[in-house]
């Protein structure tokens, strides 16, 4: 089971990708053969897509008024196979839909209502 800021999900499609050194390619014109400079680490913003069972639509609001006050907060992820990341900046998150479910097989709350969302991910550097 997937955690995002503490907050439980039934499951997260992408944990976030993690720092690494990055480069760039600095070949000048005239030269033969490829040159590249390190640039330090870095880390590209993931998308994931969630989904967590709610008691009703109501709690469905609530929740997703939850994740939405989580933007520009760091928090720490957890993925469907447990492994941590932390200080990951929450850049975006959206509702993407709800449905109605008799009861979410595997679910957190036994809810009947099932919300979808996509959270935009950021693993920063600050420790």
């Amino acid at each position: 089971m997937a955690t995002i800021g503490g907050y439980y999900m039934i499951s997260l499609s992408h944990r976030p990708q993690p720092m690494g050194e990055t480069v760039r390619e600095i070949t000048r014109p005239e030269a033969d053969g490829q040159a590249y400079a390190k640039q330090g680490l870095r880390a590209e913003a993931t998308l994931a897509y969630a989904a967590t069972d709610c008691a009703s639509a109501a709690a469905a609001r609530t929740e997703m008024a939850a994740y939405a006050a989580m933007r520009g907060a760091l928090v720490t992820v957890v993925d469907d196979l447990g492994e941590s990341y932390t200080n990951v900046l929450v850049v975006d998150v959206r509702e993407r839909g709800r449905k109605v479910v008799c009861t979410a097989v595997g679910g957190v709350r036994a809810g009947t209502v099932l919300l979808l969302t996509d959270w935009v991910l950021q693993a920063t550097g600050v420790s």
